[in-house]
């Protein structure tokens, strides 16, 4: 059983990694519109424009400006050239970089919705619990830069799902995706949970 216990924040134990995820999950936001998620995901095909939409919705729910929604819409065969293997990830940072011009959690994000299974999300609570596990790493603070981070993200991430799940990551891609957001789902609770009361 995962114990929450106040002086032991900072530790990162993969063998109590399933009872943080499980006690964490329960407390995130926004279950309710899980399935939705993976709906417009479309897992295993081709994204459509109202998948797009949708997705950035759910991810920014406040009003956005509509040349910016546009610019992505327009995008969505790029998209989907990536989610096909067509495009490097290299290719795909430079595409992005021209859909978003600042801010680094959107263009994470169109990475995340091409492959899913592949490039978790990433925003400012999933960061306060990894800085908090992952010790001397200052995201922000010019120690290194953002895709440095994200790339070490994403092995924190994999040892987690690795630590929590049999077969992780599995062949099937709905049910990785699926495991995945579980993990997502407790370290955003637990990453606003520290930021609520950052005196901890």
């Amino acid at each position: 059983m995962y114990i929450l216990n106040y002086g032991n924040f900072s530790d990162f134990n993969l063998k109590n990694s399933s009872g943080f995820v499980d006690f964490w999950n329960q407390f995130y936001k926004d279950h309710e519109r899980t399935e939705d998620y993976i709906y417009n995901l479309n897992i295993g095909q081709n994204l459509k424009r109202n998948n797009v939409r949708w997705l950035i919705d759910w991810k920014l729910p406040k009003p956005h400006r509509e040349n910016e929604i546009d610019r992505v819409l327009g995008q969505t065969a790029r998209l989907n050239q990536f989610r096909n293997g067509n495009l490097s990830e290299n290719e795909f940072k430079e595409l992005v970089a021209q859909i978003y011009r600042t801010g680094f959690v959107m263009p994470v994000f169109l990475f995340h919705i091409s492959r899913p299974q592949q490039y978790p999300i990433w925003d400012r609570f999933v960061i306060n619990a990894f800085q908090r596990h992952i010790h001397n790493i200052r995201i922000n603070g010019n120690i290194i830069n953002a895709w440095d981070a994200y790339d070490r993200y994403r092995q924190y991430i994999d040892s987690i799902g690795k630590a929590c799940f049999k077969g992780f990551p599995s062949r099937n891609n709905e049910r990785c995706v699926r495991n995945l957001k579980q993990i997502d789902n407790a370290l955003w609770a637990f990453g606003k949970f520290l930021a609520q009361y950052g005196g901890l």
